[in-house]
């Protein structure tokens, strides 16, 4: 009899784990994740602790964001450089991802300006998947994440940041950035609040 009631409950547990799960899929198909400039020649400079929280934030982000939602976009900075041979245009800094980042999809855009939302193809793309909720992860709180979340907030999304997945150039610059974006209508939800909302 014990076992009968121990099987039952396994298999509502089950049924309910199903159903919890197809229906936070349906509620997943327009959030969407940009990881921004999460790039090795950036990140080699952090401090080694608040580096692994910061990269384990995002790769937290990630593991709960659909796959083909997730959009890695890096910097492209290219420098003039001028010698006795003539002239030529050098990449300084390299679009190489993080070794400790998670990477899940293929949708990987270069940018050139401090708002991700510059990049056509990007926004073609958050457009043809219906868009609706962004979160924007990465560096600098106060340069590219700001402008990339107001630049996403003109466009009509709902533009979202999670404070451990933002890195500033020093804790009081990213909370006076923080607070500037919260006043311009962007929220701000922390990881483990934003976890537990997708449990």
């Amino acid at each position: 009899m014990r076992s009968n009631i121990t099987y039952l409950i396994l298999v509502i547990f089950l049924f309910n784990s199903v159903s919890s799960f197809s229906q936070s899929e349906e509620l997943d198909d327009n959030k969407f994740l940009i990881v921004l400039d999460v790039q090795a020649d950036y990140t080699k400079d952090l401090d080694s602790i608040e580096g692994i929280k910061f990269i384990n934030s995002i790769n937290d982000l990630i593991q709960v964001t659909k796959p083909e939602n997730v959009i890695y976009v890096m910097s492209l900075h290219k420098a003039l450089v001028i010698s006795f041979k003539g002239f030529s245009v050098d990449t300084i800094v390299k679009a190489e991802l993080d070794s400790n980042l998670h990477i899940v999809s293929n949708n990987n855009y270069l940018k050139e300006d401090g708002d991700a939302f510059t990049v056509d193809e990007m926004v073609a793309y958050l457009n043809k998947k219906n868009a609706q909720e962004i979160i924007v992860a990465g560096l600098m709180a106060e340069k590219c994440v700001s402008g990339t979340l107001e630049g996403g907030l003109d466009k009509g999304y709902n533009m979202i940041v999670v404070p451990e997945s933002i890195i500033g150039k020093s804790s009081k610059r990213k909370e006076k950035a923080l607070d500037k974006l919260t006043e311009k209508g962007i929220t701000k939800i922390n990881l483990v609040d934003y976890i537990l909302t997708k449990q």
